[in-house]
């Protein structure tokens, strides 16, 4: 388990944890379940250290510096932090700013909606329950509760809702 940072946008009683730590207010937020699956030392220069996280959604990287340097007695925070690679999407596969200018590059990197989000559960509607939900209404809905749901219909990415209770409730309707 990790403790999240005070200045984090978790909710305490409905409002985001840093606020009220901004406010000087004492935020004691609590530990929540994340998964570490490696941790690379890349170099040390003390007072530096520089390493490489892999890890699930929802881990606070400022929490791993600050629990090191607790557990070595001292104090520590990060300098510098730079998210490479979330889910399947990389830093590897981005243009470059020199790519940016060039349209057949552009045209090349692009990826389907349904695609960049293929990490995220998905049904498909007919088109009566498109219609429904384009005018921003429920349908049924048999997936287990998920706070996002890709919906497609002729497989392209027609919203994505939330699904609770068995229905589907449209947040954002894609026509």
């Amino acid at each position: 388990p990790q403790r999240p940072p005070a200045y984090s946008a978790r909710k305490i009683s409905g409002e985001r944890a840093y606020r009220l730590a901004r406010r000087g207010e004492e935020v004691e937020l609590p530990e929540v379940e994340v998964e570490i699956h490696a941790i690379d030392v890349i170099g040390i220069a003390l007072p530096d250290a520089t390493f490489h996280v892999r890890c699930s959604s929802g881990t606070y990287i400022r929490s791993i510096a600050r629990d090191v340097a607790d557990r070595l007695g001292t104090c520590g925070h990060l300098a510098a932090l730079r998210r490479t690679a979330i889910g399947p999407h990389s830093v590897a596969d981005a243009l470059s700013l020199e790519q940016l200018g060039d349209p057949a590059a552009v045209a090349a990197a692009l990826i389907a909606p349904a695609a960049a989000l293929a990490t995220f559960p998905r049904m498909s509607v007919d088109e009566d329950d498109a219609r429904h939900l384009t005018h921003g209404r429920p349908v049924q809905c048999a997936l287990p509760d998920a706070e996002t749901i890709l919906v497609l219909h002729e497989d392209r990415l027609l919203a994505i809702g939330r699904a609770a209770g068995g229905r589907l409730e449209p947040n954002k309707v894609f026509v």
